[in-house]
C-alpha cells in the first residue's frame, strides 16, 4: 500500500499530523505536543505499510448472492409486494452473481441504467436501482 511521509503542523493551537494512505487523505488532531505528534505520525505510517491502519475498512468481501440470499427473509417478506421486489433481487444476483460487494462499481451501475432505460420505462428502472440501494445499505448494516 502506498504510504505518503505525511505531515505535522499547528492548527488552532493543536498539532495535527496529515498522511497519505492508499490515495486517502488521513488527518488526525494529536495534541499541543510537537515531539508527540512526530512520533504519533511515524506509528500511524508504520500501522498504515503494515497494512493495520486504525481508518482502513474492510472491502465488501461478501458475494453479491450470499447478501441477497440474507436480504430476501430480513426485508422482503415484509412487505406487501414481496413478489416482485423479490423478482428484482434476482435481477440484481444474475447482473452480479458471486461477485464481492465491494468490486461492484459507479461506472457498471450507469452502464446498467442505459441498457435498461432502452428496454424500459425510466420508472422501472429507478425502481431496481432503488432496490439495489436498500439491499446495500442493509449489507452495511
Amino acid at each position: 500500500m502506498q504510504v505518503s511521509r505525511g505531515s505535522v503542523y499547528l492548527r488552532n493551537g493543536i498539532w495535527t499530523i496529515g498522511f497519505t494512505c492508499g490515495g486517502k487523505r488521513v488527518r488526525e488532531a494529536v495534541g499541543t505536543n510537537r515531539q508527540m505528534a512526530e512520533a504519533v505520525l511515524k506509528k500511524r505510517i508504520v500501522e498504515a505499510i503494515e497494512g493495520r491502519h486504525f481508518n482502513m475498512r474492510k472491502e465488501g468481501r461478501i458475494p453479491f448472492s450470499e447478501c441477497a440470499q440474507t436480504y430476501i427473509p430480513r426485508c422482503i417478506a415484509a412487505l406487501k409486494s414481496a413478489r416482485g421486489e423479490r423478482d428484482r433481487v434476482n435481477v440484481w444476483v444474475r447482473e452480479f452473481g458471486n461477485r464481492a460487494i465491494g468490486q461492484i462499481t459507479q461506472v457498471e451501475l450507469q452502464d446498467w441504467q442505459a441498457r435498461k432505460r432502452q428496454s424500459n420505462k425510466p420508472a422501472t428502472v429507478n425502481r431496481m436501482l432503488c432496490r439495489l440501494r436498500h439491499m446495500l445499505n442493509k449489507a452495511v448494516e
